[in-house]
């Protein structure tokens, strides 16, 4: 589970989002009965898929989603009935109705099947159309769009032309449904050594993107396994990379501080034989299901000293 919050300074309205994972019931055995929905606004959904030869967004795990059943669920119904996690999330949501549900679409792996559609404007309708069907037929409340990265330039103004699109259809949405509601319109984007290393985000057209997004989504990772030497994967300051350089683009591109949601990971990233940050490593360990990373209830790991550094108070 990630965790992302801002201070809304205009409205001063704080908003606490969180990504559940859809595979996070199997092995880390994560349900969403575990979510802590009074401490949050919204739950970003992860993930749907999107098909890369016609567009059609889709579903990336039926039995997680709607089928497994949990304590309370009957296997005596008849007709249609949504099981699974959305049921239990829609569950929370009744009882914390402040609460607002997204489907996440995309991530690190199902983004490649973007690279197409969002320079295809039959298959970018397609998307729209299947994107809103599932937000009305599983009881969404909006859109996230985590699309890990375009390559180039069409594909960063197809991207463009896909919010646009997304936007206007959720709009017209709301009218035929006859209600008074602007469904929320996000966009997630790693702020990894490439989405916060501006080789990629300064590809983003993203003064033009922001008119149709309720707010975005800055996520993390700058370190890992990948690189040379040893560093922290969230640092707000510091080399090579940091939140505060990407947050810097962000707003120069004309987007106010408000809509911009601050990642926060709840895993941490080892690195072995190392003298620390900055310095070379040999191996990054076993991680608890991945080499390398450790979920948050894992540490600090037996043995493990806890350093913590302040940043300066402004």
């Amino acid at each position: 589970m990630n965790v992302r919050s801002t201070l809304r300074s205009a409205a001063r309205l704080l908003i606490a989002s969180s990504s559940f994972v859809n595979w996070g019931i199997y092995g880390r055995k994560y349900p969403p009965q575990n979510i802590p929905a009074k401490d949050l606004t919204h739950i970003l959904y992860a993930f749907a898929n999107v098909q890369a030869d016609s567009g059609t967004v889709i579903m990336s795990d039926k039995w997680a989603d709607e089928d497994i059943h949990y304590p309370g669920d009957s296997w005596e119904d008849t007709g249609r009935n949504l099981y699974g996690c959305l049921k239990q999330i829609n569950l929370l949501k009744k009882e914390h109705r402040h609460l607002k549900l997204l489907l996440s679409i995309g991530g690190w792996t199902y983004s490649p099947n973007f690279h197409n559609v969002v320079i295809n404007p039959a298959l970018r309708a397609n998307f729209v159309n299947s994107a809103i069907r599932i937000l009305e037929d599983y009881g969404f409340d909006g859109l996230d769009i985590d699309y890990e990265y375009p390559n180039n330039h069409e594909q960063a103004r197809g991207y463009v032309d896909l919010l646009r699109e997304l936007r206007h259809g959720l709009d017209r949405h709301a009218y035929q449904q006859g209600v008074d509601y602007k469904y929320p319109l996000t966009a997630s984007y790693m702020l990894i050594a490439a989405p916060c290393g501006s080789s990629n985000y300064e590809k983003l057209f993203a003064r033009e993107m922001d008119q149709y997004l309720s707010f975005w989504n800055l996520m993390y990772d700058y370190a890992g396994s990948w690189d040379t030497v040893a560093n922290h994967q969230a640092n707000i300051r510091g080399p090579p990379i940091n939140t505060t350089m990407a947050v810097d683009w962000y707003k120069a591109q004309g987007i106010h501080p408000s809509k911009l949601i601050i990642g926060m990971p709840l895993y941490g990233r080892s690195f072995m034989n190392t003298n620390g940050p900055g310095h070379p490593f040999n191996d990054v360990g076993q991680g608890s299901w991945e080499r390398g990373s450790y979920d948050y209830r894992a540490l600090p790991l037996p043995g493990a000293t806890v350093f913590v550094t302040l940043p300066p108070l402004y």
